[in-house]
């Protein structure tokens, strides 16, 4: 996939990206590959693109980026230089003998290095000629169309370059200005939307991110403070470029944030949707989180993903096949320091006092939006009644949504039911 999806970003070819995009994720491709695969050099025919060091050793294999630069010599000069026809037949051996007995599609025998060069140079010239015949017919209108690559960037929003976020800016795959930001909640990180981000993405520009604490973002050296999450969205926004936001969605914590940008700042988008969490933190939450922070110090973050992980998901409505590795993978790849500045957010907060339900009853109908899983214990009732106290000021400001069967996180183990109240929500 890597060769088709290079070839693509060289010559231009949306509609050949857009299609096969998709594929390469589901296959194993993640954001950051595909924003290094689908940045091709300058349009110069005579260099072979050579792949940044630093972006190859943090998410490209070896194999992958012989791949591309044996693609870009084929699509731009045709004939392929022999030190980077050399490169791959070292990778494509050195990974035989790491997966020694491998065959190919039935009856087509075992599989060699031979045949895998042969494949990769007839890939890469069949989509050559699918992308000029797309780009020449100007197919589903898609010729002069930018590709829609993923941008992956670092945004500062300290005092120095070390404290960044990590963020993802996906383009939709049809050309619009509206776009939408997601806040992970606590002990995930921006994968945790991944049963969602291509419905959205077919509609609105997408960015994800880690908050801080998080993923591939700094951690800080202190408790953070809700205040400091909310004030990290406007920077992501104006990082990308992005003066209004169409709509800021977060979940648990992330649903936290969310509100406190309402609150804070309310031009920032023109909807908010807050999933599964609350307006004050409860007194006892600041024992409990403490709890939790010693428990993972001392037992480590492995033990608190087991303890966490069903409370997410109670009635036993989590698909434990297809979801629980990769959940457990994201508690476990949060730091314990991270951890500890992260929930330290979640102590003691209180929108409530800070004039949450005025800033919210004074928005216009159809822009706010509270989202619960059914079996998320009181936050479908606490989050019923924020509404009620709003709706008393400003009669059907907010909307609430109650997704059937769903946990903590019901963009997951609910992910059709919550997408379709999102999208409908979003397009009013």
């Amino acid at each position: 996939m890597e060769y088709i999806l290079r070839v693509a970003a060289v010559n231009r070819a949306a509609f050949e990206w857009v299609h096969h995009e998709h594929v390469g994720r589901h296959a194993g491709l993640t954001y950051e590959q595909l924003s290094i695969i689908g940045s091709p050099a300058p349009d110069d025919r005579t260099r072979v693109f050579e792949i940044p060091t630093s972006s190859a050793n943090d998410t490209l294999s070896p194999l992958q980026a012989a791949a591309l630069k044996f693609a870009d010599a084929s699509t731009r000069q045709i004939a392929v230089p022999q030190a980077v026809f050399n490169e791959l037949k070292t990778q494509l051996t050195a990974e035989l003998e790491r997966n020694p007995g491998k065959t190919g599609p039935a009856d087509s025998g075992p599989v060699t290095v031979e045949r895998q060069l042969l494949e990769a140079t007839t890939t890469v010239g069949a989509y050559n000629m699918v992308s000029r015949l797309l780009v020449a017919l100007d197919v589903d209108d898609k010729s002069e169309m930018v590709t829609p690559i993923p941008v992956v960037a670092k945004v500062q929003v300290g005092a120095s370059l070390a404290e960044s976020l990590h963020a993802i800016y996906v383009p939709a795959a049809e050309p619009t200005s509206k776009t939408i930001i997601l806040v992970n909640s606590l002990m995930t990180n921006y994968k945790m939307w991944r049963h969602v981000w291509d419905q959205l993405a077919k509609s609105y520009n997408v960015i994800m991110y880690d908050q801080r604490g998080h993923g591939g973002s700094f951690t800080p050296s202190t408790k953070c403070k809700l205040e400091d999450l909310a004030d990290d969205v406007p920077k992501i926004l104006g990082h990308f470029k992005v003066g209004k936001a169409h709509a800021v969605i977060g979940v648990s914590q992330g649903g936290a944030t969310t509100l406190n940008v309402a609150l804070k700042y309310p031009e920032a988008a023109s909807k908010f949707i807050a999933c599964d969490t609350q307006a004050k933190s409860p007194e006892a939450n600041i024992k409990a989180w403490d709890d939790r922070v010693d428990l993972a110090r001392k037992e480590g973050m492995g033990k608190l993903a087991t303890v966490t992980i069903p409370r997410w998901f109670a009635n036993d409505s989590l698909d434990q096949e297809r979801d629980l590795g990769w959940l457990s993978e994201g508690v476990e790849s949060t730091s314990i320091d991270g951890f500890a500045s992260s929930a330290g957010a979640l102590q003691g907060y209180d929108l409530i006092s800070q004039g949450l339900v005025d800033a919210l009853a004074s928005r216009a109908s159809s822009e706010v939006l509270l989202v619960a899983g059914e079996f998320d214990g009181a936050l479908p009732k606490g989050l019923q009644a924020l509404a009620d106290q709003v709706n008393a000021k400003s009669a059907d400001t907010v909307q609430v949504e109650i997704v059937p069967g769903g946990g903590h996180l019901p963009m997951v183990n609910r992910a059709t039911e919550w997408t379709d109240k999102v999208l409908a929500f979003l397009k009013q």
